[in-house]
């Protein structure tokens, strides 16, 4: 993966047109490298130069080149949005808190006694068993019912979201869990019709429920893999909203997804309590 993500940085910069970007991208690195040489389209110099801007753009380092190469998706995802553990125990503290009816006073109590650890699952200790495996859940199985040829973007960790259009969808159980498909009205119509197989002249009615549905697909195989772990989840309906903003007493983590035509975010959250407005 690693020629069809820098091919695309390329192309973004005006170094590659899409066809020579698209001809090469199945190569590693360095045979890339050697490959925009030998088709004169840049030194082997200027190329190092611009894989040098790549990896500060991305704050990527010589090991998750070696990654991208390697084109293992389980193992690129973390380059790209990592999960930050203790924010997350926090929040689920927040969440069980208001679940339970306690006060601040009563829930630091319980957690000086040594009592909170039972609220807190076992999901949320030993992350990437939960969160890291439902986002890597998520990219796999939009790489198969999208695209396999997709680049990922840093993610983003926001609290208050604006979005241009929004599919979402929650689960509940012994976890709470959101995963949201954002963008603007282009990409969305772009994403709704690959999954459709139809094309749609605006982002209307039945282009959210093409998102509906994927987003459907997704957290349905995840609650499978989950219930064969003896973990149920009720996985609410899907809803689509368009130019609002989320609001979260918790973490939102926005993670982009590129397609050629399209770029999209998928939005997850968890354990966080969410009001769209």
């Amino acid at each position: 993966m690693f020629g069809l993500y820098f091919g695309h940085y390329l192309v973004e910069k005006h170094v590659l047109s899409k066809a020579d970007a698209a001809g090469i991208e199945d190569l590693g690195y360095p045979e890339y490298i050697d490959a925009l040489a030998e088709k004169n389209l840049c030194t082997k110099d200027e190329a190092e130069k611009y894989l040098h801007n790549y990896k500060a753009d991305h704050a990527l380092d010589d090991d998750a080149i070696r990654i991208l190469s390697s084109g293992n998706l389980e193992d690129i995802v973390p380059l790209f949005i990592k999960f930050d553990a203790e924010r997350a125990v926090r929040d689920y503290i927040e969440a069980f808190k208001q679940d339970a009816g306690l006060t601040d006073d009563e829930a630091d109590k319980l957690e000086q006694e040594g009592e909170l650890g039972w609220a807190i699952p076992d999901f949320v200790q030993k992350d990437p068993l939960f969160h890291g495996q439902f986002i890597y859940t998520a990219v796999e199985n939009y790489s198969r019912l999208i695209s396999s040829k997709f680049v990922l973007r840093r993610a983003r960790m926001v609290e208050t979201y604006h979005f241009g259009g929004l599919a979402y969808q929650a689960l509940k159980g012994a976890h709470r869990t959101f995963l949201g498909i954002s963008g603007n009205h282009s990409g969305l119509k772009t994403v709704a019709g690959i999954f459709a197989k139809r094309e749609f002249p605006e982002l209307n009615n039945l282009a959210f429920d093409g998102l509906c549905e994927l987003i459907n697909s997704l957290n349905g195989v995840f609650a499978s893999k989950l219930s064969a772990q003896g973990v149920f989840m009720e996985i609410d309906l899907p809803h689509w909203y368009a130019d609002k903003s989320i609001v979260s007493n918790g973490t939102l983590y926005c993670l982009p997804i590129a397609i050629e035509g399209a770029e999209i975010e998928l939005i997850f959250s968890f354990d966080s309590e969410m009001k769209i407005m």
